[in-house]
């Protein structure tokens, strides 16, 4: 229980005598027990805010917990149906197409400006390699019988005509005979476009007497003079070309011969000598071997 105070009445106030000296304070008493606290009178106005101190220092942050486990996803519900499409409208019709305006006067052309100077002409570039170089054209050169004769030293006969009865064909020929080699001769200007190379030969012939199996051997030389050359020199180099009989009064060709080289310093426009001969140790015709014609091929320039 709290202590009661008994109020005093206080008289006028005298005069404020002199204060003696104080005693000495006695020790104080046990305090008693507190009172029921009164009701809280009304805050007073709060007081102008002191200025904030400074923030102290961030304090380590703590390590992250475990996240727990994710819930389950419920099922979504069914969608609903989806409404009728109202009708389309109808589309109004088209308006014609107005009429297309006249074209304006086309101004005149202005005049064209001057040209330009040409600028230098870039470098040529360089020639490619030369294609290879295609076969030469061949020209020929025929020895007829009738143009040929024998040679004065061991020569064949002289042309002569042999007529072919039942058709009256009559065909000249220079006749070889089977026992001993025999020779004709044939004077030949060469062609301007002769380009000095070799020749090959080819021989026709018949007989009139030959056998089965049995060959003649025709041979052929030549050579080639040039302006103020001396005519008698030696001939070029034999080639030799062998034909088989097929029948008495046939027309025989024989296959084309080696390469033939003509003496001397052949070119073209040179006059030529060219020698046919039989060479019996090499034939068995058991006949004269009659020589109808020889065609030599030559490359031009």
């Amino acid at each position: 229980m709290g202590i009661l105070l008994r109020p005093l009445y206080i008289g006028p106030t005298g005069p404020t005598g002199t204060t003696g000296p104080t005693g000495t304070t006695g020790p104080t008493g046990t305090t008693g027990p507190t009172g029921v606290t009164g009701t809280t009178g009304p805050t007073g106005p709060t007081g102008v805010t002191g200025t904030t101190g400074p923030t102290g220092p961030t304090g380590v942050t703590g390590t992250t917990g475990p996240t727990g486990p994710t819930g389950v996803t419920g099922t979504t519900g069914p969608t609903g149906p989806t409404g009728t499409t109202g009708p389309t409208g109808v589309t109004g019709t088209t308006g014609p197409t107005g009429t297309t305006g006249p074209t304006g006067v086309t101004g005149t052309t202005g005049p064209t400006g001057p040209t330009g100077t040409t600028g230098p002409t870039g470098p040529t570039g360089t020639t490619g390699a030369a294609g290879p170089t295609g076969p030469m054209p061949t020209g020929q050169i025929m020895l007829l019988a009738e143009s040929g004769y024998p040679s004065t030293s061991n020569g064949c006969s002289l042309p002569f005509k042999r007529e072919y009865a039942t058709n009256d064909e009559d065909m000249f020929v220079l006749a070889f005979d089977k026992d001993a080699d025999e020779f004709a001769q044939w004077k030949v200007p060469l062609p301007a476009d002769y380009d000095g190379g070799t020749m090959t030969g080819i021989v026709a012939w018949t007989a009139e007497g030959g056998g089965g199996g049995e060959t003649v051997a025709w041979n052929i030389q030549g050579r080639s003079y040039a302006d103020d050359e001396a005519i008698d020199q030696a001939w070029g180099d034999t080639v030799e070309v062998s034909d088989t009989w097929i029948a008495d009064g046939d027309v025989h060709i024989s296959a084309t011969s080696a390469a033939i080289t003509l003496a001397g310093t052949p070119a073209g426009g040179e006059m030529a000598m060219f020698r046919i001969w039989r060479d019996v140790s090499d034939d068995d015709l058991g006949c004269d071997a009659d020589l109808l014609w020889a065609r030599l091929t030559f490359t031009r320039s």
